[in-house]
């Protein structure tokens, strides 16, 4: 485990009272470490601090930076780094699936795609950026072909490890029977686990009413992470006064086969376990129509102050979406914060606390594995460790 990306304690509430409580033991330090560093120095460091989604925080870092630098990136830069962070999604998604979800479920963990999808993010690297650094200020994109070879790889993949057909087409299911039917025939642990979820009555489990983080002005963010209660917000986020949700299911709610599941099962556990394979196999084709389509330019909130410089940035990472705050005095980091998806989502009133509250199940110890599953589903790329207070 990172220390700087800590450990969160859960523990569940009894079957007849109380509630759950998380105890988020992150020391959220990757900022302190990053003040007082020259902006160019801290933009080499980000990606370092953190195992998962570094290109992620690389990324909004950047262009924090650069929103307040005053100092856009071009269209084709942004577009070239918005290729890498999708595939850092697979990456990710992949390890949860092909780690976790075994593990989970009492089989050994399948890794044999994983270093591939690595050189697969390492060469579409290299092939965007091939004269300089990604994440670096004044960064320059080479010739993005429409046709590129790491997706094409990484297509097969998802169809000899997880989908055993072509991801395009396991994503166009659109209901339930399908996706039954599916779990019956395929192997792998994908196909397996949804089946073991079913089988057991557990698709429903872990609904409850938590709302999804919305959009939000870059400015509004701006002011409240440059305002006294910042590092109180950090630590335990809401908007509007409401504990919010930022995830794969969030993300993908409207696709059909997902909003199928959720008027079936509301957010439960299956409805939250496909998600996240409808989001990864959607993915070559979401980084085809990048590819294709350049974006118009970069929409960063910018706002510069006479005794120094001030920006924010978003970016959706893997397990959602993540902000970074910076204040730069004399080409020096003068404060940093970094506004994380686990701490929305694992908020004492947030989505994790809620879905395991509204667990159904009377046996402790079958409790306890769902609420694993759940925590999973949710966001996976934490450390967390689940406990029962009937145990």
């Amino acid at each position: 485990m990172n220390p700087l990306e800590g450990k969160i304690h859960i523990e569940l509430a009894g079957v007849d009272d109380g509630r759950t409580r998380i105890d988020n033991q992150r020391a959220l330090g990757a900022s302190a470490l990053l003040r007082g560093k020259r902006v160019a120095q801290a933009l080499e460091v980000v990606p370092l601090l953190f195992n998962v989604c570094g290109m992620a925080q690389a990324r909004a870092a950047c262009r924090a930076a650069e929103s307040a630098l005053n100092q856009a990136a071009t269209p084709s830069v942004e577009q070239a780094r918005e290729l890498l962070v999708l595939m850092e999604w697979a990456r990710e998604h992949l390890a949860r699936i092909l780690i976790d979800w075994p593990r989970l479920f009492g089989e050994p963990p399948d890794i044999r795609a994983l270093p591939a999808i690595g050189t697969l993010l390492a060469q579409l690297r290299t092939r965007l950026f091939p004269h300089n650094r990604a994440f670096a200020l004044n960064a320059t994109a080479g010739p993005i072909p429409t046709d590129i070879p790491e997706v094409t790889r990484l297509e097969q993949i998802l169809e000899d490890e997880i989908f055993h057909m072509p991801a395009r087409r396991w994503a166009e299911m659109g209901n339930i029977e399908a996706l039954l039917d599916w779990s019956d025939e395929a192997p792998g642990i994908a196909a397996r686990s949804i089946r073991r979820i079913c089988e057991a009555g557990w698709s429903s489990q872990g609904r409850c009413d938590v709302s999804a983080l919305p959009p939000i002005p870059l400015a509004e963010i701006q002011d409240v992470l440059a305002g006294d209660t910042a590092n109180d917000f950090v630590r335990r986020p809401t908007w509007t006064s409401r504990a919010r949700e930022t995830t794969s299911f969030t993300r993908q709610r409207h696709h059909p086969l997902v909003a199928t599941l959720e008027a079936e099962f509301g957010n439960g556990l299956l409805t939250r376990w496909v998600a996240r394979l409808v989001e990864l196999a959607e993915l070559p084709a979401a980084m085809r129509r990048i590819a294709a389509e350049p974006p118009e330019g970069s929409s960063i909130a910018r706002c510069e102050e006479s005794q120094g410089a001030i920006g924010v940035a978003q970016t959706e990472a893997a397990r959602g979406r993540l902000y970074h705050f910076i204040e730069i005095e004399n080409d020096r980091i003068g404060d940093y914060r970094i506004l994380a998806p686990t701490e929305w989502n694992f908020h004492p009133e947030g989505v994790v606390a809620a879905a395991l509250d509204n667990l159904s199940l009377p046996d402790p110890e079958e409790r306890r594995f769902v609420a694993e599953l759940l925590v999973n589903a949710i966001d996976p790329c934490v450390a967390s460790e689940v406990v029962s207070s009937d145990a």
